[in-house]
């Protein structure tokens, strides 16, 4: 599963995920006559996919999780045959805390990642969230969250590998703060199959995007002011504008959850996705500049195993498939066709 990643780097990881883990056990023990007891689980994470643990300790609301990853990117060609595959480490750490009875949860998350046939390291753009919970049951979860992601040179950075499960571009190139809000309502439905558990559940993700700098885009000339500029025909006449127009999102979500008593540690779940993003086009006119919007659609399926090592120690693996607009083709070309992220977990 490593292949063409500097095995250094890996072990080095590997080996502070396990002293944490040895670090973290210790002062457990010598805190646990003082310690409170601990709150209810975190609530599920928007996009109904958690990057952070959803049982993280808790020491007086503080928790942190340190977290590796391996991620592999898969590339078909437009004839089916497999173009590529983009292998990458990721290491990163997660540290909050919850108010007022998990009300609220703001935690920061910083990272680091790595690509073969480079020894350069990266950085992960730092990202600061904080979800509120209005209500969070076994049946309903509504999620409200805004995400503030750090300025950053994109210059800096290796190449893009975009967070299919965080809801927004981690290679978002905007060099300034960009700040998400969105909104998160999740319908849960626990039903007992002999001494196992099915969990039905369906919901949707809405968000948008502003940015701390001014954000342009190109736009192409009518047919009008084409004949008036006396454009060739191999020339497009495209000239840069601001995009003032506010860009939107949705995902909507259907999936199953199951887990058994005879095997209680591990888990499994089956999702399908279907995103559809907003973005503004523009139109020039010879006096004004307007715009319409345009639909982008696409969708994926999410396999996913969770595995509970440990108190504190959580391996699982997501295997994505993407598809063209409503589950059609099979994506191709430079959209990817699959992803596997396996990921082990280590609660601080």
């Amino acid at each position: 599963m490593f292949a063409g990643v500097n095995l250094r780097v890996v072990t080095c990881l590997l080996l502070a995920v396990a002293l944490v883990e040895g670090g973290s056990a210790v002062l457990a023990q010598e805190s646990s006559s003082g310690a409170k007891s601990s709150p209810a689980k975190s609530p599920a994470a928007k996009s109904f996919s958690a990057t952070k643990s959803s049982d993280s300790g808790l020491v007086g609301g503080f928790y942190g999780n340190l977290e590796l990853r391996h991620h592999l990117n898969t590339y078909y060609d437009d004839e089916g045959y497999l173009a590529r595959r983009e292998p990458s480490v990721h290491s990163r750490l997660q540290l909050g805390m919850r108010f007022y009875d998990n009300l609220i949860d703001a935690f920061l998350t910083l990272g680091i990642y790595k690509v073969p046939e480079t020894q350069q390291v990266s950085q992960r753009r730092p990202e600061l969230e904080v979800d509120v919970y209005p209500i969070n049951n076994e049946y309903v979860t509504i999620q409200a969250y805004g995400i503030a992601q750090a300025p950053f040179s994109p210059g800096d950075q290796a190449p893009v590998d975009r967070e299919t499960e965080d809801r927004i571009d981690a290679g978002d190139e905007s060099e300034g703060t960009a700040v998400s809000l969105g909104l998160t309502p999740l319908l849960k439905y626990p039903l007992a199959a002999g001494s196992g558990k099915l969990v039905f559940k369906t919901g949707v993700d809405a968000w948008t995007k502003m940015y701390s700098r001014r954000q342009y885009t190109t736009v192409k000339p009518d047919e009008d002011d084409r004949d008036r500029l006396g454009l060739a025909p191999d020339e497009s006449g495209e000239q840069e504008i601001e995009d003032y127009a506010q860009h939107y999102a949705t995902e909507g979500m259907i999936g199953l959850g199951l887990w058994n008593a005879n095997i209680p540690d591990l888990s499994a779940d089956i999702g399908a996705f279907y995103e559809t993003r907003f973005t503004p086009v523009y139109e020039k006119g010879e006096d004004s500049t307007d715009y319409h919007y345009d639909a982008d659609r696409s969708s994926h399926f999410r396999f996913r195993l969770q595995y509970q090592w440990s108190p504190r120690i959580t391996l699982v693996n997501d295997l994505f498939r993407f598809h063209e607009g409503r589950f059609g083709k099979l994506a191709e070309g430079e959209d990817r066709r699959f992803r596997n992220i396996a990921r082990i977990t280590c609660r601080l």
